[in-house]
């Protein structure tokens, strides 16, 4: 009886991992989890990104109640597959720390300033626990192009209202420019991480036409971050023979932390600008000038607290006509100061350690594109505050999925392993790193 007992809980664990989760090593969604959990982000990212858009304006009030509703079915859905992602693993360390995670979110959501996206982003982080970010990425760049392309032409076709500010800066169907531009960004971004080692010439002609448009919204830190988007995909390709030598890996080592050393430079500059000083003032661009202001009175007026400060911003996104005036807006742009101050000093530091453990992961793996992709992700959070807007930027949630991803691509060699497929180690499913690809992995039993 007990024999019997035994090979029955033996089975059931082998099901509750594989057929619960995603199938390892090749990262396909296979499992129930899986499934449910990326239906459920997929409702999520497209509803938070259709509320970026114009089309928000035409949805009546009880359309709106309904499709929360539903968005907070699908958040909970997404909590309980992370649950059981998270408890199936066996890195105890990983697991005390994604629950901190989810208690530091939903504090911040209770008892701090109350943003539920921040939540939210929370919940996903740790859903994703074990799955493939190859999927992810891919579910989020067709949802958010395919809007984004409906939101381009209705704006264009004046279904939508195309919000023109001053100096001609188009948003395209979006709430405002710089968010129209942020969104190219991110997907441009998404796309090359899906493609980084086969981008084509075709695609590079595209991005940079795409680059062309974003021009138009005038949106500075956003194109800026585009144009070094495509010169280091160009670089990566022309230097490939070079990617696994001392120097790219010194260079990767310091970019590992580039979250942590952005996040101190933007406190550094922005406590020690001095608004009175005229000469550096005829220096600046007025737009800088404002948001270094104005991220100065985020850390002077609010107090520094355990789960974050609710503070009222006034914007200038979604309308053209009745704006506040400079002298009323208030908007805290740098992600790192806004985290802070509106999320928290719990957050801020589980999501910068969130955030070098990914880049830690890729350099574990010896993928120093992701590396370069990342590093980008966080200078143009600098001037942008959508590191916790999961509808801008996915990429929080690589930390702790699945490792196949990750791995830099090897040439195939003479089977040695003993696996009989001729397969390196790594297309057989061994861990790259000993001891650390498993991190964010669910062991399987086969």
């Amino acid at each position: 009886m007990g024999a019997f007992f035994k090979r029955n809980l033996t089975q059931l664990q082998v099901w509750l991992r594989e057929g619960l989760l995603s199938g390892r090593p090749r990262e396909t969604v296979t499992g129930v989890t899986d499934i449910l959990f990326f239906l459920a982000f997929s409702f999520c990212y497209s509803w938070e990104f259709i509320n970026t858009t114009m089309f928000k304006k035409g949805f009546e009030d009880a359309f709106e109640e309904r499709m929360d509703g539903w968005y907070h079915l699908a958040v909970g859905l997404a909590l309980v597959c992370g649950i059981v992602a998270v408890l199936l693993q066996k890195n105890i360390r990983l697991l005390v720390f994604e629950a901190l995670i989810l208690a530091a979110g939903f504090l911040h959501w209770k008892a701090g300033a109350g943003k539920y996206g921040y939540y939210v982003l929370c919940v996903l982080i740790v859903g994703m626990t074990g799955r493939s970010f190859k999927a992810l990425l891919a579910i989020a760049f067709s949802i958010g192009t395919a809007i984004m392309a409906a939101a381009f032409a209705a704006s264009q076709l004046g279904v939508i209202e195309d919000l023109v500010y001053e100096g001609g800066r188009h948003s395209f169907g979006i709430v405002y420019c710089t968010d129209c531009a942020a969104h190219i960004l991110f997907l441009m971004i998404i796309y090359a991480m899906l493609r980084l080692e086969s981008l084509g010439l075709a695609e590079y002609v595209v991005m940079i036409l795409v680059s062309a448009i974003m021009l138009m919204t005038k949106a500075q830190a956003d194109i800026a971050c585009c144009f070094l988007l495509i010169a280091g995909l160009i670089v990566y390709r022309m230097t490939k023979k070079w990617h696994h030598g001392k120097a790219v890996r010194l260079i990767s080592t310091g970019a590992v932390f580039s979250y942590v050393i952005l996040a101190v430079l933007s406190f550094a500059v922005t406590l020690g600008f001095n608004r009175d000083d005229q000469n550096l003032r005829k220096k600046l661009q007025y737009s800088l000038i404002r948001r270094l202001e104005m991220n100065q009175q985020a850390l002077r007026d609010n107090p520094l607290t355990l789960f974050g400060t609710k503070i009222e911003e006034h914007g200038f996104g979604g309308r053209t006509t009745n704006l506040p005036g400079w002298d009323k807006y208030f908007f805290v742009d740098c992600s790192y100061i806004r985290l802070l101050v509106i999320g928290g000093i719990m957050l801020f530091v589980l999501i910068l350690m969130t955030m070098t453990y990914a880049q830690i992961r890729c350099f574990a793996a010896g993928n120093y594109g992701f590396i370069f992709l990342l590093t980008l992700v966080a200078a143009a959070c600098v001037m942008e505050h959508h590191l916790m807007e999961y509808y801008y930027n996915v990429f929080p949630l690589m930390a702790f999925s699945g490792s196949r991803f990750l791995k830099a691509p090897k040439k195939k060699r003479p089977d040695r392993s003993g696996t009989g497929s001729g397969q390196t180690r790594e297309e057989a499913g061994a861990p790259a790193v000993p001891g650390f690809a498993e991190a964010g992995d669910i062991p399987h039993n086969h």
